[in-house]
């Protein structure tokens, strides 16, 4: 599909070339990325609750409003936000902001034990992971990042999102761009200019090959005319085991393939 100045999606041409398909498996990658912070957003919101959960129950009456008392508070409310964020407009800054958190949660809870308690106690072990924890999450923010110099639009991610809803309802008896596989799993795909979409069936991501990384095979006939009956698929080289194959599904691919040239 085409790219306008503003490096959206439109509807009026077809997703063809390499250079989409690539734009295209940049935009599946960072979806998954953005899915996996608003997946840690409960554990976010659960550690937020437990720095609360410290300032209201185990920090003395007396403690509550000097520095540290007010940090714990703070940090509790704080991690509570990001999660809230990471969980309803989740981006790659959750990763940062939850590790900076944890960082400074890690360092002020060993200062605490340090200066106010004067004893070393298992919560230094427990500062000293949450510091950890923190400096890995910010480290990986860090790459992630760099992974993405240019991050899709808003707009890049509805049409991702519009195309995976329009291949789940993909039905090759109405719509000759529409292939329904009863394969291991089954797969349901749309065949689009020089590329397939294909969504395996119980997963949320987007399969995005070119013309040449796809085929379906024919290996078993009946009848007079030879008619297909089972095939068995190739995804970038990779043979799938055979499966029954109906005349709508084979008709949409060898109309596919052919106006590919690759018939």
């Amino acid at each position: 599909m085409a790219r306008d100045t503003d490096d959206d999606f439109r509807d009026d041409a077809p997703p063809t070339g390499a250079e989409t398909r690539e734009m295209l498996r940049n935009v599946a990658a960072y979806r998954a990325v953005v899915g996996a912070v608003r997946g840690s957003a409960w554990s976010s919101l659960a550690f937020g609750a437990f720095f609360t959960g410290i300032w209201y129950f185990a920090i003395p009456d007396n403690q509550k409003t000097n520095a540290f008392g007010l940090l714990y508070l703070g940090l509790g409310v704080l991690e509570l936000t990001v999660g809230l964020l990471n969980l309803l407009k989740p981006t790659l800054e959750g990763i940062l902001f939850d590790g900076v958190v944890l960082v400074v949660f890690g360092v002020q809870s060993a200062a605490r034990q340090l200066l106010l308690v004067g004893a070393p106690s298992p919560w230094l072990l427990l500062s000293a992971y949450w510091v950890y924890s923190g400096v890995q999450r910010c480290r990986n923010y860090f790459q992630i990042r760099r992974a993405f110099p240019v991050r899709p639009t808003p707009a890049n991610l509805r049409w991702f999102n519009d195309m995976i809803r329009d291949v789940r309802a993909a039905d090759p008896a109405n719509d000759p761009t529409a292939l329904d596989l009863a394969s291991k799993p089954p797969l349901r795909a749309k065949l689009i200019g020089d590329s397939a979409f294909l969504v395996a069936s119980g997963t949320d991501d987007l399969i995005i090959l070119a013309a040449d990384e796809f085929a379906l095979i024919a290996n078993g006939f009946e009848g007079d005319d030879m008619r297909v009956t089972t095939g068995f698929l190739m995804l970038q080289g990779v043979s799938r085991e055979p499966f029954p194959i109906d005349a709508d599904n084979w008709r949409n691919f060898s109309d596919w393939k052919r106006a590919n040239g690759l018939e």
